[in-house]
């Protein structure tokens, strides 16, 4: 690997993140990024990079659905997810992950490295222990919510919109997507109808 990309937003983090990469491939040419936009524009115009390493969460932003349009656009690059969120919680499942790997911040420098060293083959890699399935589906096959999701839903269905949700809850209008988001991909809905249908008892 020689050209690599770093998008996160905590520098502590990222500096980590180099000095594993450098240990790795002492030549590697490594630029970090903290905004998707960045990272889009740089790949448009010099396509250069082999490998980037993500957090999906930026600030507020769930950059998921933009990384695997760079991925398609620009094989044979290879995406590394490295986030604190496990993989039911953005709604990923293991038969069609769309990237190459998978490793949890809190893992240990021992795992980050096996992953990288794994990039030649063509399997993917998953940290142990990654939660595929949502742990909080209770036996009557109903889905937990948090307590902001539950205020959120009951706004949605009184018919308010993501930034009329926002004002009414003080936060900002793509929050309030993101949580719109993730509560269709836990409830395994296609459209906010059918969000409402099935928490109907909520």
């Amino acid at each position: 690997m020689k050209n690599i990309a770093i998008i996160e937003d905590h520098p502590m983090v990222t500096s980590g993140l180099q000095s594993i990469v450098l240990n790795i491939w002492k030549n590697a040419e490594i630029s970090i990024f903290d905004k998707i936009e960045d990272l889009e524009n740089h790949q448009q115009s010099e396509n250069c990079f082999e490998l980037i390493i993500a957090d999906i969460h930026l600030g507020e932003f769930n950059i998921l659905e933009r990384l695997i349009l760079l991925q398609i656009d620009f094989k044979p690059v290879k995406v590394i997810l490295y986030t604190s969120s496990q993989p039911w919680e953005i709604g990923v499942s293991q038969e069609q992950f769309p990237f190459f790997g998978y490793v949890l911040k809190s893992a240990d420098l021992k795992m980050i490295a096996a992953c990288f060293q794994a990039l030649t083959t063509e399997n993917h890699f998953f940290q142990d222990n990654l939660n595929w399935k949502n742990p909080f589906i209770s036996s009557n096959a109903q889905v937990i919510v948090t307590k902001r999701e539950r205020e959120i839903l009951i706004l949605i269905k009184s018919g308010k919109t993501n930034k009329e949700i926002g004002d009414l809850l003080f936060l900002s209008e793509l929050t309030i997507k993101s949580h719109r988001q993730n509560m269709m991909r836990k409830f395994e809905c296609k459209n906010v109808a059918e969000l409402i249908a099935k928490t109907s008892h909520i």
